[in-house]
């Protein structure tokens, strides 16, 4: 788990940004989904991100 209290961003807009060739998130969450881990991200402009990954060990 990862905590930052920057400036967050809006979630909403993850959908948009891939659209314009950003996938570092969607791209860490399908490698994760793949292993059969997952990813968390919650957001909010002026808020901060907490990013959690789960992995399984075997």
């Amino acid at each position: 788990m990862i905590d930052d209290d920057g400036r967050g961003f809006d979630g909403d807009r993850l959908t948009e940004q891939a659209r314009d060739g950003h996938f570092g998130l969607r791209a860490v969450g399908d490698l994760l989904a793949e292993a059969g881990g997952r990813l968390s991200v919650r957001a909010a402009p002026g808020r901060g991100t907490r990013v959690e990954a789960e992995v399984p060990l075997s």
